[in-house]
């Protein structure tokens, strides 16, 4: 069906293209040229992972630069099974609040500094936090470093990371399966050195995505693409800032591809190609209903200008909706401002996020 409209909308646009003026003749060309950036399927992996869309010149290396006290910057190792390849991940971990103060002690020695954070993720019993960032720039962008300081506060570790090809992680085309890969590395190299401490993950907009995909076969993928012969246990609770239920909804919706898809058939082509790209295709809805013992905190801001409320109210729908009364909770909160990226400003932020965790850090 797809493809007969398509041809219907050439012919009639080529009777047009040759009996119009210069002018409809010109708009011709852009009308039936633009959704071909769609059919493209490494144009649609650069319109889902701008991952070069970055501030130039940080120092990703030193957390300090970023304003933030008690962090420390490193590095995770894995072979990947998705490109094959070795692939360099760049982490980031931020203390809790009431851990730093000893660190002025052990500036002078990094290695018993790098040890101060280990231990201190394994013993402390402090609420940890994965977190897993958006479309464009890096774990250094200016709303998460605001939001990283809101869960310092809160006295919980923030650890966060950029995906290949983000930042100066290793530098190659990110696609859905190798995101997902690079956000099980970090969520099984925490699990492993976390000792008792609970451990939430959070994702924000495309993150939220990343993790419900990953997550929803956890003990799956933790074979197939880290080659473990068991997975770590699922996450305390998941918590989903300005998210989606699929990402061709994005397209529907217009959202954040408004400047694209300005054309009826740009749209439907989108959708259609979104849906079934393997390299592209998130759908929350679905992987979602796979996860029912696990709590549900979704955040949305009904002035959100790049994903509409009205997307973030279908992702809540299909938590809820999957389950029964016997399922773990969920939770749903809309905020009037912070738009796409800066919900963490609002003043009932901090204790949402921290009923939400309070409640579920002891089982």
């Amino acid at each position: 069906m797809l493809k007969g409209l398509i041809k219907v909308v050439v012919f009639f646009s080529l009777i047009y293209f040759f009996f119009g003026t210069k002018t409809t003749q010109i708009g011709i060309i852009v009308y039936l040229c633009l959704p071909f950036i769609i059919l493209n399927g490494t144009a649609r992996r650069c319109l889902l992972f701008m991952h070069k869309v970055r501030t130039p010149f940080l120092n990703l290396k030193n957390v300090g630069s970023f304003g933030i006290v008690g962090g420390r910057s490193f590095t995770i190792k894995n072979h990947s099974t998705i490109d094959e390849q070795e692939v360099e991940l760049r982490v980031w971990h931020i203390l809790p609040h009431s851990l730093i103060e000893k660190l002025d002690s052990l500036e002078d020695d990094p290695e018993e500094r790098n040890s101060y954070f280990e231990d201190q993720l394994k013993y402390s019993r402090k609420p940890v936090i994965v977190y897993s960032h958006g479309i464009t720039q890096t774990v250094g962008e200016p709303s998460r470093v605001a939001l990283y300081k809101q869960l310092q506060k809160l006295d919980v570790h923030v650890i966060t990371f950029d995906y290949r090809g983000y930042g100066d992680s290793t530098d190659i085309m990110p696609k859905r399966m190798s995101i997902v890969e690079d956000f099980l590395t970090v969520y099984s190299w925490v699990n492993k050195r976390c000792g008792d401490s609970p451990v939430f993950v959070w994702g924000h907009s495309l993150g939220t995505g990343v993790t419900n995909k990953a997550l929803s076969k956890l003990e799956q993928f933790s074979v197939s693409l880290l080659r473990q012969d068991c997975a770590p246990p699922l996450p305390r609770g998941v918590i989903l800032e300005s998210g989606y239920n699929q990402i061709s909804s994005i397209a529907q919706e217009f959202g954040a591809l408004d400047w694209l898809l300005l054309l009826p058939h740009s749209k439907m082509i989108a959708k259609h190609y979104y849906d079934t790209d393997p390299n592209v295709r998130l759908n929350s809805e679905k992987y979602v209903t796979l996860l029912k013992n696990v709590p549900y905190l979704i955040m949305h801001a009904r002035n959100d200008d790049i994903i509409p409320i009205r997307i973030g109210e279908k992702l809540y729908e299909a938590v809820k909706f999957s389950r029964t009364e016997n399922d773990a909770h969920v939770w749903f909160e809309v905020f009037s401002n912070g738009k796409h990226m800066w919900i963490c400003n609002e003043k009932n932020f901090p204790r949402i996020v921290k009923d939400f965790i309070d409640l579920y850090k002891i089982l």
